[in-house]
């Protein structure tokens, strides 16, 4: 009964060691851009871990046996990026159920501060290193705002595709295949299956480059 908990707390502390402040001298262009504050964005950091300590335990409770691996930032980030495209007051909303509002930052200082956290784990070069990426699929029949498209290729680092989610089973064979190529083939068959009223899907998905030898 140990083994398998201390593991689960090893995952989740491997997850949220993501969001630790960075040297300058590794990522020195992360600081290029005047306007993000890293001291400020330690807030938005904190509240992720916060989150992410919550989020664990509901899994954990669903998953008794077995270990539990995500990326807490980019469960967080997933939903903030979506609120780039929710009108004024749905955006509010969003940002106050993950708490972001507390930070006491405008908006789009808290989405600048995911640009900055979001960075390393998307863009490293090293060969031990895990990596998330986020993938937006939005029905081909909406109009994408260029806003939002934007928003979510430059401060989260994520892409936007249009796709007919009219067939379900065509729409599922096609993410399937778009993520296996992002992934170089490391992860296949991601969605089993799509409910015939989607319009929407956001996909997260981590490639660990290395072993995680947790027993």
């Amino acid at each position: 009964m140990t083994a398998p908990y201390f593991s689960r707390v090893l995952l989740l502390l491997v997850g949220l060691c993501c969001l630790l402040p960075i040297t300058k001298t590794k990522y020195e262009k992360l600081y290029e851009d005047p306007s993000i504050d890293p001291f400020q964005c330690r807030k938005v950091a904190l509240t992720i871990c916060n989150a992410s300590i919550t989020l664990f335990k509901e899994m954990a409770q669903l998953s008794t046996n077995g270990n539990i691996l995500f990326s807490p930032i980019r469960v967080i980030a997933a939903i903030s990026m979506l609120s780039l495209g929710a009108n004024a007051n749905l955006s509010k909303h969003m940002l106050e159920a993950l708490r972001l509002n507390k930070t006491g930052l405008p908006e789009a200082e808290i989405h600048k501060c995911f640009r900055y956290l979001l960075r390393p784990i998307h863009q490293s070069e090293e060969i031990w290193t895990l990596k998330s990426y986020s993938s937006v699929f939005i029905h081909q029949g909406l109009t994408q705002v260029d806003k939002f498209v934007k928003g979510v290729k430059d401060l989260y680092h994520s892409d936007t595709l249009s796709i007919n989610f009219t067939h379900s089973s065509r729409a599922k064979t096609r993410i399937n295949n778009y993520i296996m190529e992002k992934s170089k083939r490391e992860i296949v068959n991601i969605v089993k299956n799509l409910e015939r009223d989607t319009i929407l899907a956001v996909v997260n998905y981590i490639i660990l480059n290395g072993l995680l030898d947790l027993r």
